[in-house]
């Protein structure tokens, strides 16, 4: 007896302990059903409230929809808009403007032309008259000649009042322009009459716009987006309003348009008691309207429903304590040897499973690899074709102008032959000699081109070695100076003398014969056409910009400007290319290409290149061409 004691002493401690998590189950349980139902009605409630409230709200606001387009019917509109310099006309519409004003009740009625500025309205006899105001930025007026209606709700920038705006395009045969009603946020609030308590009408932003409480005025829920702030200040929504967020700290999505928040900063609403938001839209305004219930109440009933289900809990453990233990015991052990056993058969075929998928995937892995360094080289393969198509494709359009160039030393060297025979005839040697000579420059001259043009068009691999950026923009230019001469283009070289780099040669010239030739192309029409070559030597990199001062690159096509196919040429004049075929020579020996549009006007190219530090640079040539 003695030993049994201290056992049973044991055993009703460890029922007791048992019995604790199964009353705190119970008392969860219970808490949780009360929370349900109670937070179900709330919702319920609140939520046929705010029903009634939205359909209010939106017959308030709707009855105005249509105003504009019985405004636009009327003859003295059309007539205003037709004549809108005419006093009398101008007069005859204000008037009209401002009957229909007050048979309507709204605030403002005005008509804009199709330049947005003001030419009639009912307030024409006030401070704060819209007629010669400028209101094309406003999205209504944007919205309205776009798709035939505009609605949009924001704070006046001439009257300061806020409201929201109704606009409608001309009916179709009239005259341009847009009728504008305007429903102040005074009157609004005065029909709607929001509730006492937290309800409160908000935009499709979150920004409060109806409140009883005048301090939530303007204030949206939630931080807004730099980007929303920015829309906000183009289009002086909320004119002189800070929009400090109110600060609604989501705890709990419960359903769409109802969760669980707090109120406040982060620290603020970290141990506050969350309450009821429950949202409902205002018809097609894009408008909502929010409502926060306390749930005090509700809190109160789940403390209840815990203690009520914690003594029913007890009483039931009382009766069938022991048997669940005992049973408890002997099911415990079955399931741990089942699950023991389960764990053993799940490991083993998981470790089956796992070897054969890393086999498979070594396998793909091995296969994919060879695949791409076979895809690598044809792309490789495929780059350098592309490059030398580039260089064909320039020599192409240069064709005609080196052909002119050709032609003139032909034409002296056959005049000139001439002269040497006649000399030679008559026996003055040392004429004919000076002749001869003379033939032998222009023969120089001639090699030279043809010199470039194959130096140019020979085809190579990416082979780096250190090159003086002067003779390679001097070889650039003379192949394009026939092209610079006829369009009387004037280039200024600033710093290219002494700077060397690291790259191709070859693929270097080609790359400042495609930036020249596309400043060529930019220049046409321009009445003094000019282009800049400016070098910078910068720590290790050196930087080659070739600026023209041309239209520029137009914004839609500046984001793609090195795409493939990308020209702002006309149909025939250039397959898009050039950019792409430089920027990939400058990729393979380490530089980068960038373009931007001068403040001033006209387009920059900057080649930015590794310089040649430590390597002996080729001789700079004397040869130069000027256009």
């Amino acid at each position: 007896m003695q030993q049994s004691s201290p056992a049973k002493r044991r055993q009703r401690l460890v029922r007791l302990l048992a019995a604790i998590p199964l009353l705190a189950l119970a008392a969860w349980a219970g808490g949780e059903w009360a929370w349900r139902v109670q937070l179900d009605q709330l919702i319920d409630q609140r939520a046929q409230e705010l029903r009634t409230q939205s359909v209010r709200l939106h017959e308030v606001i709707d009855r105005y929809a249509n105003a504009p387009g019985v405004a636009g019917l009327h003859p003295s509109i059309q007539e205003v808009l037709k004549f809108p310099n005419d006093p009398v006309r101008v007069d005859r519409a204000n008037r009209y403007l401002q009957a229909l004003s007050e048979r309507l009740d709204t605030d403002v009625v005005y008509v804009l032309n199709e330049a947005g500025v003001g030419v009639a309205a009912s307030n024409w006899d006030t401070p704060t008259t819209f007629v010669g105001i400028d209101l094309s930025y406003r999205p209504y007026f944007k919205e309205a000649l776009g798709r035939g209606q505009g609605q949009f709700w924001g704070i006046g920038t001439t009257s300061n009042r806020p409201g929201y705006f109704f606009a409608e395009a001309m009916p179709a045969g009239s005259p341009p322009g847009v009728i504008v009603v305007k429903l102040e946020l005074a009157r609004i609030a005065a029909r709607w009459q929001p509730p006492a308590n937290r309800t409160v009408a908000i935009d499709d932003l979150g920004v409060v716009l109806l409140s009883a409480n005048p301090e939530w005025q303007y204030r949206p829920l939630k931080p807004l987006q730099p980007d929303v702030l920015a829309r906000f200040r183009s289009t002086r929504q909320y004119e002189g309003q800070r929009l400090d967020p109110i600060g609604v700290q989501t705890r709990r999505q419960l359903m769409p348009g109802t969760s669980l928040v707090t109120l406040g900063t982060s620290d603020e609403s970290r141990d506050a008691e969350p309450a009821l938001m429950q949202q409902a839209p205002v018809g097609q305004f894009g408008w909502q309207i929010v409502s926060f219930s306390d749930l005090s109440g509700v809190r109160l009933v789940v403390m209840l429903a815990r203690v009520l289900s914690m003594l029913a809990m007890a009483l039931s453990l009382l009766a069938i304590l022991l048997v669940i233990q005992r049973r408890r015991a002997r099911k415990q052990e079955r399931s741990a040897r089942e699950a023991l056993l389960r764990a053993k058969r799940e490991l083993e075929d998981k470790v089956r499973e796992r070897t054969h998928e890393l086999m498979s995937a070594n396998a793909r892995l091995r296969d994919e690899v060879s695949e791409r360094a076979r895809t690598a080289d044809a792309l490789r393969a495929t780059q350098d074709e592309l490059v030398h198509a580039g260089k064909l494709a320039v020599l192409g359009q240069m064709a005609a102008g080196i052909t002119h160039e050709l032609n003139q030393p032909l034409a002296a060297l056959r005049a000139l032959s001439e002269n040497t025979q006649l000399l030679l005839e008559r026996d003055m040697r040392d004429d004919a000699i000076d002749t001869v000579a003379r033939m032998a420059g222009l023969v120089e001259r001639m090699a030279g081109i043809t010199g470039q043009l194959r130096l140019f068009a020979r085809k190579g691999t990416v082979s780096l070695e250190a090159a003086a950026v002067a003779p390679m923009i001097a070889s650039a230019r003379l192949l394009l100076d026939a092209r610079m001469r006829a369009r009387n283009i004037a280039v200024v070289e600033h710093g290219v003398s002494g700077v060397a780099i690291l790259c191709d040669p070859s693929r270097m010239e080609q790359v400042f014969v495609n930036l020249l030739s596309n400043a060529i192309d930019a220049l046409a029409g321009v009445t003094t056409p000019r282009i800049d070559i400016v070098v910078t030597h910068i720590g290790e990199r050196v930087r080659i910009a070739v600026c023209d001062n041309g239209p520029g690159v137009p914004d839609e096509i500046m984001p793609r400007v090195f795409d493939p196919f990308v020209t702002a040429k006309a149909a025939g004049a250039g397959l898009g290319l050039g950019l792409t075929i430089s920027q990939k020579i400058l990729r393979d020996i380490g530089g980068s290409l960038q373009a931007r549009n001068l403040p001033d006007g006209g387009a920059e190219f900057t080649v930015d290149v590794p310089a040649a530090m430590n390597h002996p640079a080729q001789p700079e040539k004397t040869e130069s061409s000027h256009a």
